[in-house]
């Protein structure tokens, strides 16, 4: 992450703004909502107001809408003017306060987050509760530590498993660590203590995600020289590049894009008849890397469907703290995706999942791609 913008630079920022509204089709609030302070250049107004004080009771008002920003920032894609509308974002609800201005559930999640103890307890706990199929894990994590290549080392990989997504997303790391090690690499996974810090930013909180960052930085010492840092997270990549500067950091698909495949790999039967669908998570389209995994994907035979670009209603933890509102911003893509006969979603990004997964029910399988592809070059003779 940028460092956080002081009053005069947001000002500068926001003052990029030309309020064309060329941004608003490509808002998913906007598009729901239809209201200015719903749609980015009416965030805009309110960021550059809080930097400006001029309004002593405006807090109120921009909180309600900077936070239901989903900070999907596909409107920066539209803007003719370069505006860094997610660095504004930042830094407009930096600018509201601290987390006792959050919902006692994002507080309560944030706190988890920063004693992973009691974060893995809750997790527990909840994937027994009768509720969403997608908080209960579908494999073991792949311990901490050390995984070794059985074929000759090209180097060494630390993957990072994350805070939630260290249980969440245990089997796309299980799938990650054995398509890296046949590739070659020797993959460290990090123990689940690490956090990049993301959602204390998207929560207004820079100050605490840098802290978390500067946690990660220590405790990769003891990861010793590796050539990259990968995630299955694409909401951490960002974070995870200011945590590790100048190593390269890279969504784990990316990364296996740029390697070539195993020696012994061939398209396994069948794969190319699998009906999939390919949900693209706003981080990757906002990084301009929409086409992450693409050429890992085709080398293993498997043919998909790209999905609308159009935010899924995730938005980081908005599905969690309004569901009403997520679920009624995902309603554009569920009219398309019952158009279609595939029943098996890949998504890069844990959040997405688990939002299309709690909408979606039984009615498709989801996956992170890294699950397909180690499927498929298992099943490979």
């Amino acid at each position: 992450m940028k460092a956080l913008l002081d009053d005069r630079r947001t000002i500068a920022l926001a003052d990029h703004c030309v309020q064309c509204g060329l941004c608003l089709p490509h808002c998913p609030t906007y598009r729901a909502e239809r209201c200015e302070s719903e749609s980015p250049r009416g965030r805009v107004v309110l960021i550059k107001a809080l930097a400006n004080a001029h309004e002593p009771d405006l807090s109120s008002v921009a909180a309600l809408s900077l936070d239901r920003c989903l900070g999907c920032r596909q409107c920066e894609s539209a803007c003719p003017a370069g505006v860094e509308y997610g660095q504004l974002l930042i830094a407009g609800r930096a600018r509201l306060g601290g987390r006792k201005r959050l919902p006692l559930r994002a507080q309560a999640l944030l706190w988890l987050i920063e004693h992973p103890f009691w974060l893995h307890i809750a997790l527990r706990m909840a994937s027994h509760w009768p509720g969403p199929k997608s908080l209960r894990a579908r494999a073991t994590a792949p311990h901490p530590g050390w995984h070794a290549s059985q074929t000759p080392s090209r180097g060494q990989v630390v993957l990072f498993t994350g805070c939630l997504a260290d249980r969440l997303d245990a089997a796309p790391h299980a799938a990650a660590v054995r398509c890296l090690n046949r590739r070659g690499w020797n993959v460290w996974v990090t123990p689940p203590r690490f956090c990049c810090g993301s959602l204390h930013d998207h929560a207004g909180l820079p100050g605490e995600g840098a802290g978390l960052r500067l946690r990660l930085q220590g405790e990769l010492r003891a990861a010793g020289q590796f050539a990259a840092v990968v995630s299955c997270a694409s909401g951490c990549i960002e974070a995870l590049g200011a945590a590790v500067a100048p190593s390269p950091v890279f969504e784990v698909m990316r990364f296996l894009d740029q390697q070539p495949p195993p020696s012994s790999h061939s398209a396994g039967p069948g794969s190319a008849d699998l009906r999939v669908l390919r949900q693209i998570p706003c981080t990757l389209r906002a990084a301009n890397q929409a086409d992450v995994g693409s050429s890992t994907l085709n080398n293993a035979g498997i043919t998909w469907q790209d999905m609308p670009a159009d935010c899924c209603g995730a938005g980081g933890w908005n599905s969690w703290l309004e569901p009403a509102r997520a679920q009624r911003r995902f309603r554009p893509l569920h009219e398309w995706l019952n158009q279609h006969d595939a029943r098996m979603i890949i998504s890069h990004n844990i959040g997405c999942r688990l939002h299309l997964q709690q909408q979606l029910g039984r009615q498709f399988h989801l996956l992170h791609p890294i699950e397909l592809l180690d499927r498929l070059e298992q099943e490979s003779p």
